[in-house]
């Protein structure tokens, strides 16, 4: 077991919301100490280190072919520590996924912690970013 950071969205959640709720992480992207890992050229040598987290456009799939954008930390600036990878993208909501009736996202939980089937498809209108165990790393408990 453990203790795990979860983050679920439901699915009733317009472009117009999201945004706003976007826009309110990247101020505390700001205030925190967050931090995530690039490669960058020191005296022309690539070296990954730890450069503070800000909202970035980056590729992915196999071959780089797509992009997005969003904000990606893994550690933090005080302690230095890192653990697992949180990544929370700008365009979450696209104009044509808004299901109004989707209920409320804490459907996306229950299969966790009651015995429902996660294949029902009632607890299937959310969008689940987040769930990895904390390590119990210092970046995780903002507060210290």
């Amino acid at each position: 077991m453990g203790i795990f950071i979860n983050m679920i969205i439901s699915k009733s959640v317009t472009r117009e919301e999201w945004e706003k709720v976007y826009e309110e992480t990247l101020l505390l992207v700001k205030k925190f100490p967050f931090a995530e890992k690039r490669k960058i050229k020191i005296h022309d040598v690539d070296t990954i280190c730890l450069v503070p987290t800000e909202e970035r456009e980056t590729t992915y799939r196999w071959n780089r072919e797509k992009t997005q954008i969003g904000w990606n930390t893994v550690g933090d600036y005080t302690y230095m520590r890192t653990a697992e990878n949180y990544y929370l993208p700008r365009n979450l909501v696209g104009d044509n996924k808004v299901e109004p009736e989707a209920g409320d996202a804490i459907f996306g939980a229950l299969p966790a912690y009651l015995p429902y089937d996660w294949n029902d498809e009632k607890f299937n209108h959310v969008y689940q970013e987040w769930g990895a165990k904390t390590q119990g790393e210092p970046y995780h408990i903002c507060w210290q």
